[in-house]
Order: structure tokens, then C-alpha cells, then sequence
């Protein structure tokens, strides 16, 4: 009696078990084919191994960056673990050459950190065109500065500076963030699929097991 109790449950927790694990193979795979087509509308591509060795030797990316994209060398991005490189060893690494040519290093190669020193460059090059215009009220010194950021025969070399910094901030940092959480982004999908994926099949070959077990007859006892 008790073993056929056994068996019912068996069969119950294995069909159950068996439909969870077609649910989630079959969400990671729609998971894992959705990332492809929306990276392959992208249309980005890996450089060739020979540009990845230019890059590393003239010092855009570092040797371990330039490993890290050698593994897709001259493919095209449609999977989350080629994102992840793509936005960690390429943009991210770009990023923080550009934060190095800027002086800015470490804690300091951040978007909130270069937007403090470009407020403060720009506060230096107001402070400089008022010291050279006293008469000038507010308004006209803040258009007399961004009309100098603007200028690159400026005579004022605070405004290379400030210039400089406000465009790794929105060009480089804002700009490169944003591509970045979006490439992370279907790593992280990519990486749930990929769990999906070993999950199902895991819960399915238990599945089968028990429900197949379920089903087999018990012997019956001789009298």
C-alpha cells in the first residue's frame, strides 16, 4: 500500500517536474534566440586579430583586454558572453583610455568624477574671461564661456581643458555607459537563458526518472 503511495506521488511530482522543465528549456531558448536577433540587428563585429594586436601594441586596450576579444576575433557579436566582452574589453576599455589621455585614473575614471572636474574647469574658465571682463554681468559670462568651449583657437587655455572634459563626459562616459548597460543587459538575459536552458533539462531527466518509476508496476507478493 504504501509503496503504491509512493508511486502515485511519483508520478504527479515527475509529470509536474517534466512540464516545469520543457517551461524553462523552452523559455531559455526563446531567451537565447531573442538576444541573437536583437545584437544581430546591431550588426557589430569584432575587429580581426591583426587590428586587435594594433590596438593592444599602440596601448588603446590593455594585453588582457586584447586576449579577451581575441576569442571572437572577426565575429559577429550576436551572443550575452560576447556582449559582455564587447562592453567590458572594447568600450569599457576605451573609456578608461580616454579617462588616462584626460590624467584622470582609478576612482577618478568615472562619469560623476570627470563631470566634477569639468564643472570645475568650466568655473576656471568663467573666472578667467571675468577677470579679463569685470563689467560683465552673469548671463554674458556664462555665453562668453560656452562660446570659448566652443571655440578651438580660444585664447583662454582653460577652455581646451573644459572643452576636453565636458566631451569625455557626454561623448565618451555618457555615451559609453549607456551602450554598456545595454550590452550588460543581455548578458545578463543571455546568462539567465543559459540557466534555463541546464535547469530544464536537469528537471526534465529527473522528471522522466520518477515518472517512469511511477509506472512500474509493483510486483505483487506471493501469497
Amino acid at each position: 500500500m504504501a509503496t503504491q503511495v509512493y508511486k502515485t506521488l511519483s508520478k504527479i511530482v515527475g509529470i509536474v517536474l517534466l512540464l516545469v522543465g520543457i517551461g524553462a528549456l523552452i523559455g531559455g531558448m526563446f531567451a537565447n534566440s531573442f538576444i541573437k536577433s536583437q545584437l544581430e540587428d546591431q550588426h557589430i563585429m569584432f575587429p580581426p586579430a591583426e587590428a586587435i594586436n594594433a590596438q593592444v601594441e599602440k596601448g588603446a586596450i590593455s594585453k588582457e583586454d586584447g586576449e579577451a576579444m581575441m576569442q571572437y576575433a572577426g565575429e559577429t557579436l550576436v551572443t550575452g558572453d560576447q556582449a559582455k566582452v564587447w562592453a567590458d574589453n572594447f568600450v569599457g576599455a576605451h573609456m578608461r583610455g580616454a579617462a588616462k589621455r584626460a590624467g584622470l585614473e582609478g576612482d577618478k575614471a568615472n562619469y560623476s568624477a570627470i563631470g566634477q572636474a569639468a564643472d570645475k574647469a568650466k568655473e576656471e574658465l568663467t573666472a578667467a574671461i571675468k577677470a579679463a571682463n569685470p563689467n560683465d554681468d552673469e548671463k554674458v559670462l556664462a555665453a562668453k564661456t560656452k562660446a570659448e568651449m566652443m571655440n578651438p583657437l580660444s585664447k583662454y587655455p582653460e577652455a581646451q581643458k573644459a572643452s576636453q572634459l565636458q566631451s569625455l563626459r557626454i561623448d565618451t562616459f555618457l555615451n559609453g555607459n549607456t551602450i554598456r548597460g545595454m550590452l550588460l543587459n543581455a548578458y545578463g538575459w543571455g546568462l539567465v537563458g543559459k540557466i534555463a536552458n541546464i535547469a530544464g533539462i536537469g528537471l526534465i531527466i529527473v522528471g522522466i526518472l520518477l515518472a517512469a518509476w511511477g509506472f512500474v508496476p509493483s510486483k505483487k507478493k506471493n501469497a
